[in-house]
């Protein structure tokens, strides 16, 4: 589905209702953002928050992978119309780098940070060399917020 010329596989909304009075309620599912023409898919990023990775795909120029939230890392092995899965496509796109980049409140909440080791051992199985982002909680919780404020984030590879 194409939205404002971006790409995000996996169905957005479903309708419910009848009439004038029609709700919709998102599905929750990973998605990845980008721009085709712009993205350099050599690096990409997975966050939680479809807005953050929004927002950090126009920023960074790198595909962005969103949770619904960290503890749906699994989200990136359901399959896609086209019969593979999120981490497929970016190894058939030539994605050789993974960053994740969680919140910071990873350093307060064991959650955060359990379910941030729960994707790196989950990534390791597809080849990518995968690397930890960290900055500052002063600048902000979340990409979003450090890259709105132009400060870019740190990064720490991670050994398998």
């Amino acid at each position: 589905m194409h939205v404002q010329g971006r790409i995000r596989l996996h169905g957005i909304t479903e309708r419910m209702g009848k009439g004038k009075r029609q709700k919709q309620v998102r599905k929750r599912e990973a998605r990845k953002t980008e721009i085709p023409s712009r993205d350099d898919y050599t690096v990409c990023y997975i966050t939680e928050g479809e807005k953050k990775s929004l927002f950090a795909n126009h920023v960074l120029h790198a595909p962005v992978v969103s949770l619904p939230g960290v503890n749906s890392f699994g989200k990136v092995l359901e399959t896609m119309d086209d019969g593979r899965n999120v981490l497929n496509f970016l190894v058939a796109k030539g994605c050789t780098t993974v960053i994740i980049a969680y919140d910071s409140d990873k350093y307060v909440n064991e959650a955060v940070l359990m379910y941030e080791q729960k994707l790196i051992e989950l990534l390791s199985g597809y080849g990518f060399r995968i690397a930890v982002a960290y900055w500052n909680p002063g600048f902000g919780k979340g990409l979003d917020d450090i890259l709105s404020i132009n400060v870019r984030p740190n990064y720490e590879l991670v050994r398998v």
